[in-house]
């Protein structure tokens, strides 16, 4: 009896080893206009799906959120948009420590497609509206070459359209990195902010 439950135990041992050192690969698919606003999200190990997910942001009504910036004007979901990259830029600072020496260096990056177009209706603030496009796009890009592990060259691209009102963003990426130093990247950052909230205090 105590032979196996010993042997039991090894066997858990065994397969979570094995689990904290496979594989998990990433893939998301996500579009945004003004007909469509949706994600797609596979996750694999050893190219088995463990999770498949699609969200369709436009028949999620019963979320108030949704439903207040639908409501807003052109220029207002863009000013919203914005304030969202601000507010992922200030939680990025709070944990860029972590996140480059646990979770971004040791991600290899397959597939980086990221395509948008956008236009305000008028041509002066569409070319200002592009260049700050291009800004983050290019910070970004610019981590993922020096930080990750890039296995082939991303395509990256902005569009402007002068005259009209327009925005469409497609993106595509699949990303791949060992699920024992994911946990492990995601357990510190989580442990980060708190303690700096408490600093802050």
């Amino acid at each position: 009896m105590v032979w196996i439950l010993i042997g039991v135990v090894l066997v858990i041992l065994i397969l979570i080893i094995i689990l904290l050192f496979s594989t998990l690969t990433i893939s998301i698919h996500s579009i945004y206009d003004k007909e469509r606003s949706w994600l797609s999200l596979r996750v694999l190990l050893y190219k088995i799906p463990i999770l498949q997910t699609n969200i369709d942001f436009k028949e999620q009504q019963d979320i108030g959120l949704l439903e207040e910036i639908e409501e807003k004007s052109f220029l207002e979901k863009l000013r919203f948009i914005y304030h969202q990259l601000q507010y992922m830029a200030k939680l990025y600072v709070e944990t860029k420590d972590i996140l480059f020496q646990y979770l971004v260096a040791n991600t290899f990056v397959h597939q980086l497609e990221w395509e948008t177009h956008i236009g305000t209706g008028d041509a002066a603030s569409t070319g200002i509206t592009t260049g700050g496009i291009w800004t983050i796009k290019g910070l970004i890009l610019g981590v993922v070459i020096e930080k990750s592990n890039l296995l082939n060259k991303p395509t990256i691209s902005v569009v402007p359209y002068f005259q009209q009102e327009y925005f469409h963003s497609r993106m595509k990426c699949m990303v791949s990195i060992r699920l024992g130093k994911a946990i492990r990247a995601l357990y510190k950052m989580i442990r980060s902010i708190p303690a700096k909230e408490k600093l802050a205090m």
